[in-house]
C-alpha cells in the first residue's frame, strides 16, 4: 500500500475531464490539492481495494 500511495502522491493535480475552471493541471502546483486522497477513495475501489482506503488516504494527506 505504501507503494501504491507513492505512486498517486501527485494525482491530486490530475485535471478532471469536466473541469472547465482550470486549463491544465499544472495550474494546481500553486495551491496544495486536498485532491489526491479524493482519487484514491474513487478509484482503490474499482480495482478491488476498498479495504485500503480509510489509510491510504491518510498516508497521501501526510505526504503533502
Amino acid at each position: 500500500m505504501a507503494l501504491v500511495t507513492s505512486l498517486f502522491h501527485d494525482a491530486g493535480y490530475i485535471r478532471e475531464f469536466g473541469d472547465r475552471q482550470h486549463r491544465n493541471g499544472a495550474e494546481f502546483t500553486f495551491i496544495m490539492s486536498p485532491a489526491a486522497p479524493v482519487f484514491l477513495a474513487r478509484f482503490l475501489p474499482s480495482i478491488g481495494m476498498e479495504n485500503w482506503v480509510p489509510v491510504s488516504t491518510r498516508i497521501v494527506h501526510f505526504t503533502g
